[in-house]
């Protein structure tokens, strides 16, 4: 898992050397994000208030309305523990990588519609001195 992360690392990184050398027109864009994780339903009974950050790729040609996107996302929750002080938290990283249809509009306009759906992969673990031993 540590070799996913720092993966995406290296990738992030590489992905935001190239937008930021990008012209205003290119196709490709880079975008990063982070913010609070609240937890809803059943999930808030076994998980806290976390965080979360993002960074993603996209590749949207100007001639065509469909083009692509890669992102990945890392999730951090802390765990109810009833009172117990323990160690213990959540991660969660995830990776898609999707097709992304934009509707057409005028070039004046800042509302720009879109379409996107892809395939992931998702990772959850337990985190902390408290959290059981794995068997890998």
């Amino acid at each position: 898992m540590k070799h996913l992360v720092k993966s995406l690392a290296v990738f992030g990184v590489v992905a935001a050397m190239a937008a930021g050398e990008a012209s205003a027109q290119s196709p490709a864009s880079f975008g990063i994000g982070g913010g609070v994780s609240i937890p809803s339903g059943s999930t808030s009974d076994a998980l806290s208030t976390g965080w979360h950050g993002i960074a993603l790729v996209r590749y949207m040609p100007a001639t065509v309305a469909v083009g692509f996107q890669i992102d990945g996302m890392y999730h951090r929750l802390g765990v109810e523990d009833g009172g117990l002080d323990l160690d213990l938290s959540t991660q969660i990283i995830n990776g898609t990588a999707n097709v992304v249809f934009e509707f057409p509009v005028s070039e004046e306009t800042r509302f720009r519609p879109y379409l996107i759906g892809g395939v992931g992969i998702y990772n959850f673990d337990l985190k902390g001195d408290d959290a059981p031993a794995t068997t890998e």
